[in-house]
């Protein structure tokens, strides 16, 4: 459930960024310049005392860490953080599906493969023949 609300807010912060940029783009044209909104520009008048909060926990937290990340476009910003809150919540390969259940291939030393898996705290494990990836020689 939690990694669902998690892909939700990753397509959001995505789905953010693309706008950004979009507006962006077209005050650029507008312009007939390039004209970005930065991070510190919508985070300063929102959250005023997010330097001195820093500064309290650690100063080398806000002069080269916050100062930077609020000199990135804020477009880029919501974008790749959706992007690495996807990446976090993505399913690993060596999991499969199958009938709600979600299995953990575990390769035994007899050429046999062991899915481990659960649904809904019931514990189940299937075994199947292991299939020579590399055919005959």
């Amino acid at each position: 459930m939690l990694r669902g609300f998690l892909v939700i807010a990753a397509y959001l912060c995505l789905t953010g960024g693309f706008v950004a940029a979009v507006v962006d783009g077209a005050r650029s044209i507008a312009a007939g310049a390039l004209s970005l909104t930065y991070a510190e520009d919508v985070l300063r008048p929102r959250l005023p005392g997010l330097q001195g909060a820093l500064d309290k926990v650690s100063p080398w937290l806000w002069d080269p860490l916050a100062v930077q990340i609020m000199r990135a476009p804020l477009g880029l910003l919501v974008g790749m953080s959706g992007l690495l809150l996807l990446l976090m919540v993505r399913r690993r390969a060596g999991y499969e599906r199958f009938a709600g259940f979600e299995y953990a291939c575990v390769s035994t030393k007899r050429g046999w493969r062991a899915y481990i898996g659960a649904r809904s705290g019931e514990p189940h494990v299937r075994f199947h023949e292991a299939q020579d990836l590399a055919g005959p020689e």
